[in-house]
């Protein structure tokens, strides 16, 4: 509100300014190409054109911002134009910090729902697997106990929601994943001969 009021005084103050125009209409396209096609305009004065010297307006707010009269003296309403909002598209690159420390935090939907694999794969188990099995045959119940594969898009979506703590490879005992843990797409997997000291 304070800036409008600034400018309608300012734009005021240039309209008492307004003299007979000194310069040529010859001229005119240099002066007006010279400053800009907005701020210089052509007014009526004692029924003879001049010009309405605007530079110190122009100082104030922005060409692109300044529009043309709608009256003798009036100004329009579309003076000062509303601020755009940037085209901000949404991605998720980056997991959420703590506020004592800033450090990384995981997501714990991901960790507690998912698991990951040496070679870089996330399994997952099937979704409703639990979920209303008087309803479903043997044969259904059976099949939703498996565990699938995520896609592409999926892991690199959950290796950024988790902190680098999740991602290091790790050896357990008697490991039910251990089968799964080296991809291989050979018929017979080659594997490394092992180290004897």
């Amino acid at each position: 509100m304070a800036c409008l009021r600034q400018g309608i005084k300012v734009l005021s103050a240039a309209t008492q300014y307004v003299a007979k125009s000194v310069y040529s209409p010859t001229s005119l396209p240099s002066i007006i190409s010279s400053v800009s096609s907005k701020p210089l305009l052509l007014h009526r004065f004692n029924n003879q054109k001049s010009l309405v010297p605007l530079r110190s307006f122009v100082s104030v707010c922005q060409p692109t911002q300044i529009h043309r009269y709608t009256g003798c003296n009036g100004l329009n309403q579309k003076l000062l134009s509303a601020p755009q909002t940037p085209n901000v598209t949404n991605i998720r690159n980056k997991i959420v910090c703590s506020y004592k420390k800033g450090r990384p935090k995981s997501s714990s939907a991901v960790v507690s729902r998912f698991y990951r694999l040496r070679s870089g794969l996330w399994i997952r188990a099937r979704s409703g697997r639990s979920n209303k099995r008087w309803a479903k045959n043997s044969r259904r119940v059976f099949r939703l106990q498996e565990t699938v594969f995520c896609n592409k898009t999926q892991s690199k979506k959950l290796e950024r929601m988790v902190s680098r703590h999740w991602l290091k490879k790790r050896y357990f005992p008697d490991d039910p994943y251990e089968i799964y843990q080296d991809r291989s797409t050979t018929k017979f997997d080659v594997k490394k001969p092992l180290f004897f000291p």
